[in-house]
């Protein structure tokens, strides 16, 4: 990375003052970097495997960073191997200059070894974007995903392997905040060194550190787009490794075109002659890969449509909300012009007068009678959902017909299928109870 220096001191056993002096100027070498994104939160967490000379004795291992975007108490160093005479022994932090760290390694002999380097920060973030097209028979969907990639940490990152975490998680939401509240407060008085014992961790760097890495995939080496699920959460490995600049973004593709069966109804509430209904897509998340069924990351899906000609129509652009495998999107888009309904009260009569000693009407019955009428200009023969709402729970349907249905106590369905080309009118009578009727 651009930003991060990486220097060893050799300490050997001098004397304090004789120990500044002493200095090998080495530059460790990063071999491969592994970035866990976490989108919502504006969060990321760095694993970097780094080549380190060390000296038989005690070293003196400094990290700097000057973009601010990274959290210093989820710095944490460990070799990669398990090396019996490696022992990492303090980790310093001071105030004096919060972007800094050191620690000191014990190495019984001189030799290169490899350390891991891993941390929170924030700047780097992700969002899913798709593509759909639906077919003239509006069975089929072919659907296919891609992922941004964007940093703007103020670090440049080469030959990264990219995690992106799909879920969303409390802890981070928090951390995430606290790194921000942090980097608000870096102007302070200077204050003595923060020694952590390696031995004793300080509770709030482990649980960053733990909660990391509960999360988050080993390194392993794919050729092709994986998704590892880990509880309710799932991690979406893209491969190869990629070079990310600062303020750059990168489009990659993690889901290529899968065809998946849609059922396309239109929908439509209300009165009003020569109105067009809405149309609903649903269908259910079978997509997957040679590998393994894929989750689909919550992003914006742009719509097409291909009619009979061939020629493909922009059915806009909806949101379509995280959907783990076998879930099932219900997707809104924009009214159908191709499809005309005109419902309309046709009669009305009241019977059953009930009045009082008075000669006051106390109650009555009424008897009304609607009708609808719906134009199919498609192709295609569709379904179509009407709904008729009622201002109070005191109606009857009165009528026996399979296509209508009382959903809620004030709503009234209709199911209708119409034919390619077709107008189909159907009437029903709803009666209504006033007054003292109701009782």
């Amino acid at each position: 990375m651009k930003l991060l220096l990486l220097t060893l001191i050799a300490t050997l056993l001098f004397p304090a003052n004789l120990l500044a002096g002493v200095s090998l100027g080495t530059t460790a070498t990063i071999e491969r970097t592994d970035l866990t994104i976490y989108s919502r939160q504006d969060l990321t967490f760095v694993r970097e495997i780094r080549s380190v000379n060390l000296t038989e004795g005690t070293n003196q291992l400094s990290l700097t960073w000057d973009n601010k975007m990274i959290d210093p108490a989820s710095l944490y160093l460990t070799t990669v191997d398990d090396l019996p005479g490696v022992t990492v022994e303090e980790q310093i932090f001071t105030s004096a200059n919060p972007t800094a760290v050191s620690w000191k390694i014990f190495s019984q002999e001189a030799q290169t070894v490899q350390v891991e380097i891993s941390y929170f920060m924030l700047g780097l973030n992700w969002s899913a974007e798709y593509m759909g097209k639906l077919d003239p028979t509006e069975e089929t969907l072919q659907l296919s995903g891609k992922v941004t990639v964007k940093n703007t940490s103020g670090t440049s990152f080469e030959n990264s392997s990219v995690h992106l975490f799909i879920g969303e998680v409390e802890l981070l939401e928090k951390l995430a905040n606290s790194i921000r509240q942090w980097r608000q407060k870096l102007v302070g008085e200077a204050s003595p060194p923060v020694v952590m014992d390696y031995f004793a961790e300080q509770p709030q760097q482990m649980l960053r550190r733990e909660s990391a890495r509960a999360l988050m995939a080993p390194a392993a080496t794919v050729e092709t787009t994986t998704m590892e699920r880990r509880a309710e959460h799932y991690l979406l490995s893209l491969e190869p490794a990629i070079n990310l600049a600062d303020d750059q973004q990168k489009q990659l593709t993690f889901l290529p075109r899968v065809k998946l069966p849609v059922t396309t109804v239109y929908s439509l509430m209300g009165t009003g002659t020569n109105r067009s209904p809405r149309r609903l897509l649903k269908f259910t998340n079978e997509t997957a890969t040679d590998q393994e069924e894929i989750p689909l990351p919550g992003g914006q899906l742009q719509l097409l449509e291909t009619n009979r000609a061939g020629h493909l129509l922009a059915l806009g652009g909806v949101t379509l909300d995280y959907l783990p495998v076998g879930g099932t999107a219900e997707l809104e888009l924009d009214r159908d012009r191709h499809i005309r309904v005109s419902p309309t009260l046709q009669k009305q009569v009241s019977s059953d007068h009930k009045f009082n000693d008075e000669g006051r009407l106390r109650g009555w019955y009424e008897k009304l009678t609607f009708e609808v009428k719906v134009k199919n200009f498609k192709p295609v023969p569709i379904t179509l959902h009407f709904y008729q709402d009622f201002p109070d729970p005191h109606w009857e349907l009165l009528t026996e017909l399979p296509e209508f249905k009382r959903q809620t106590a004030r709503r009234l369905k209709l199911n209708l299928e119409i034919e390619a080309g077709q107008t189909r009118t159907i009437e029903y009578p709803i009666g209504r109870k006033f007054g003292e009727l109701r009782d």
